[in-house]
């Protein structure tokens, strides 16, 4: 974890999950259905964040579709 000026802007990050070094997972953060912004707006309407709070959202859509096959 890093603090946010660090990052600059997130819909240029990229997720990627390896399992046992295989890429399992690769997309870009600004896939995601909601972006983030909205995402912290949503989580906020029902509880308080901290320092340190992380939000699971999921993946972008359609990158664990055939994990396994």
């Amino acid at each position: 974890m890093v603090p946010a000026d660090v990052v600059g802007d997130v819909n240029e990050l990229t997720l990627e999950t390896r399992v046992n070094g295989e890429v399992r997972q690769h997309a870009s953060v600004a896939d995601l259905y909601f972006d983030i912004p909205t995402l912290i707006n949503y989580v906020t309407g029902f509880t308080k964040l901290n320092p340190g709070d992380v939000i699971v959202t999921g993946t972008p859509g359609g990158v664990g579709l055939f994990w396994g096959e």
